[in-house]
């Protein structure tokens, strides 16, 4: 039986009239299977999953054309509420679906617009915190919350809300290894009871087992369907072709390391980190060297467990309550730290600025305008053609950042701010660090 069904699916948004954000997309859903939407950041795949849940043309503005139909119904055919009781949405930004500073509030926000009796609300809520493993998150206060943390609240607030259609846009962004595979746990019970999953997503190999298809986008259009069997046979070669990750676990052979020359160093010594009066990070002591050819670090741990405070506090961001941080030897406060380092955060919209992409990176030129540094149009251009896609860019160079945005793929706006404050811009005279989390 189809769930779902779209014909001849076409959509601009009003901000880029000229570009066609879906083009031709015909696609049929059946009830009870799980759809992977995938393909490079930019192909559609948060545009056709706005279509879905009704976001477009009723939030994101825009000229949509073509049909879809909600077992059998047209979709512009119901109101908005109507279509809430039958399709549930986990976003990109998690920040963008909360309505409550409350995490059990949230988790019963749903519910309760869908007017479910208080018992039903409370059997459902307690559920959600119960299958997502997020008991530790009750009656906590958002602001304090990790991204992760935060990505498995919103699932557990759309589970919560039974509806038979869920749709999960990169559900995995921000999570650790143990809550992708509560996730994935809960993903198989849901199929299980017959709910039909619409999930998008770069990373393809925890889907194993619960995928029927995958949907590989391109440019607007949909260029591949694969059946799960057919998928798991793709070589190396033709996932490389398509821009896609493994379908399958992969371990990756090690590497020797190369000598290096290790003349810079940077060292925490007695680390303590509060946020707010809670202590995330005790006692902290490491020591950090590279040299000219520069070297990266990964910082990893579970959701939660303060990789992203500790990067702050390294950038300078944020100040340690006690210990202290030096860099070849010299103690750096925190006003000294933002002088000689950088942070790309993973809610890119947190660091644009201004309203077009040209200015975005004319005023990194000019904060950190050094001799070798013009914020001239002319040096943004050279930046542009030497590190992002030319004909994207040069086409975008002007655009409203409200666009970028609304427009612009999470991936997208992450690669602007990556080339912009780790590449572009010169962090020191000497090697580069890149500490990544």
């Amino acid at each position: 039986m189809s769930m779902i069904t779209i014909r001849n699916l076409q959509f601009q948004y009003d901000a880029a009239p000229e570009i066609n954000a879906l083009y031709g997309i015909d696609l049929e859903i059946r009830k009870g299977e799980c759809v992977i939407l995938t393909g490079e950041s930019g192909c559609g795949k948060t545009t056709l999953t706005r279509c879905l849940n009704g976001l477009i043309p009723n939030f994101f503005e825009g000229t949509l054309t073509g049909e879809i139909l909600y077992e059998g119904v047209p979709v512009n055919k119901l109101e908005q509420y109507e279509l809430s009781r039958k399709i549930g949405t986990v976003f990109q930004d998690p920040r963008s679906q909360f309505f409550a500073v409350n995490t059990t509030d949230e988790v019963a926000f749903g519910c309760e617009n869908l007017a479910f009796s208080t018992e039903r609300i409370n059997q459902n809520v307690d559920a959600a915190f119960s299958r997502m493993n997020i008991d530790v998150l009750r009656d906590r206060s958002l602001f304090g919350l990790s991204s992760g943390e935060k990505q498995r609240l919103a699932v557990a607030s759309i589970y919560a809300m039974d509806t038979d259609v869920i749709v999960l846009d990169e559900p995995t962004a921000n999570l650790d290894g143990e809550t992708i595979q509560n996730l994935r746990e809960l993903l198989f019970t849901l199929k299980a009871e017959g709910k039909t999953l619409i999930i998008s997503e770069h990373r393809l190999s925890w889907l194993g087992g619960i995928a029927d298809r995958y949907v590989y986008m391109r440019k607007g259009r949909i260029e591949k369907i694969w059946g799960a069997a057919e998928a798991a046979c793709l070589s190396p070669d033709v996932l490389r072709e398509y821009g896609l990750r493994s379908i399958q676990n992969v371990l990756f052979p090690t590497k020797k390391t190369p000598a290096r020359s290790d003349a810079n160093e940077l060292t925490c010594q007695n680390l303590c980190i509060y946020y707010g009066k809670q202590e995330i990070i005790h006692d902290l002591n490491f020591c950090f060297t590279w040299g000219e050819e520069g070297r990266i670090i990964g910082i990893v741990g579970a959701n939660g467990s303060g990789k992203t405070t500790f990067s702050k506090v390294l950038c300078g961001l944020m100040a340690p309550r006690t210990g202290e941080i030096r860099l070849n030897g010299k103690k750096m406060t925190h006003r000294e730290l933002l002088k000689k380092t950088y942070f790309v955060m993973q809610d890119a919209d947190y660091q644009l600025f201004t309203e077009s992409v040209a200015h975005e990176m004319e005023l990194a030129a000019r904060k950190n305008k050094q001799k070798n540094v013009r914020s001239s149009k002319e040096e943004t251009t050279n930046i542009l053609d030497r590190f992002v896609n030319v004909v994207m860019m040069r086409m975008l160079f002007h655009r409203v950042m409200h666009f970028l945005r609304n427009v612009f793929s999470g991936g997208r706006l992450l690669l602007l701010l990556k080339r912009e404050y780790l590449v572009v811009i010169p962090i020191t005279t000497f090697g580069r660090l890149l500490i990544t989390f």
